[in-house]
């Protein structure tokens, strides 16, 4: 984990990175947020610092894009919906390209699915399942639009369009994926807060989503984040964008603060297996961990060749071969 000092000058770093890009009206008071905020205390300086541009990006936000928000919730199929709805996954580079632990967690989403249906997409494959404006690819193609930020759009005109499970090619899953319990307009994952300042506040994670078709929440969502591309910047606010935008519904939409703010904090060990993957396989911590539906991984970590690790249990479990 970073140290606070470097927190807080990591904050520095991304506003200079945007300079180039953003209009002085955006950037230049956030550098002067970030003067600001300077305190002895590093983590405090960092956290007075992100409030403060939270704040400042949620008002830029809402003045332009406020009339997307919608005043109640809705959705279709609201009290049974006809046929299992979809679950989402997306490697850009196609499944014959994906690294072992990425081919794991796609396993583990199969294998869970209750026979609903699991789509890979990649690039190849993308526009048989979605309409996604040209503008936006010639952004991508430009660099205008990272990866990270066309995933998001990718996700959320899915599931307003289609409905179902948005899961990251990175989440392992550990418990089925049922529908039963599952709100029709938004479903994500709330977990205990694991540090202070972030605009989710763990309330809600965007690499696991769940809608019905048509659900209000994410064609919101996705409205935003098409508008805010099609009004011409040249770059993201921030890297979490698609969370200010939740965050605005969740200020703006009395149903869908109401929606958040039931749901408990469960997922306590969300980001506790990938800490040990290359660690000897313990049985009892598994134990430990079966109530935990989903495991969020990376696959940038170095993933070492041992037979007595907890990837490597996982790999023979799910039935994989890590060199295959």
């Amino acid at each position: 984990m970073d140290s606070p000092l470097k927190k807080y000058l990591l904050h520095f770093r991304d506003i200079i990175k945007i300079v180039p890009y953003l209009s002085p009206a955006l950037t230049i008071p956030l550098l002067w947020k970030w003067v600001l905020s300077f305190n002895i205390n590093f983590g405090k300086a960092s956290y007075s610092y992100c409030k403060k541009k939270h704040r400042f990006i949620l008002d830029y936000l809402e003045d332009r894009y406020a009339y997307l928000i919608p005043k109640t919730l809705s959705a279709q199929y609201t009290s049974n919906a006809a046929t299992a709805l979809p679950i989402w996954v997306f490697w850009y580079q196609g499944e014959e390209h994906m690294p072992p632990l990425v081919r794991l967690c796609i396993k583990s989403i199969r294998r869970n699915s209750c026979d609903r249906p699991v789509y890979v997409l990649d690039k190849n494959n993308l526009s048989n399942y979605v309409d996604i404006p040209t503008y936006i690819y010639e952004k991508l193609e430009k660099g205008i639009i990272k990866m990270a930020c066309f995933s998001d759009i990718v996700r959320l005109s899915l599931l307003a369009e289609h409905g179902g499970h948005w899961l990251d090619a990175t989440v392992f899953v550990n418990k089925p994926l049922r529908e039963d319990e599952l709100n029709p307009y938004f479903e994500s994952i709330k977990m205990p807060a694991l540090e202070k300042g972030t605009i989710s506040d763990y309330r809600w994670a965007g690499f696991c989503l769940y809608a019905h078709p048509g659900a209000t929440t994410m064609c919101c969502f996705r409205d935003i984040m098409l508008a805010y591309f099609r009004d011409g910047h040249r770059r993201i606010i921030d890297y979490l964008l698609i969370d200010y935008t939740f965050q605005m519904m969740y200020e703006k939409c009395e149903d869908f603060r109401q929606l958040i703010d039931s749901r408990p904090r469960t997922n306590a060990y969300t980001y506790s297996l990938v800490e040990v993957l290359n660690e000897p396989y313990q049985p009892s911590l598994w134990e430990a961990w079966k109530g935990q539906q989903f495991f969020k991984l990376s696959w940038k970590i170095r993933i070492e060749d041992s037979e007595s690790s907890f990837f490597h249990h996982l790999m023979e479990e799910c039935g994989l071969n890590r060199n295959a």
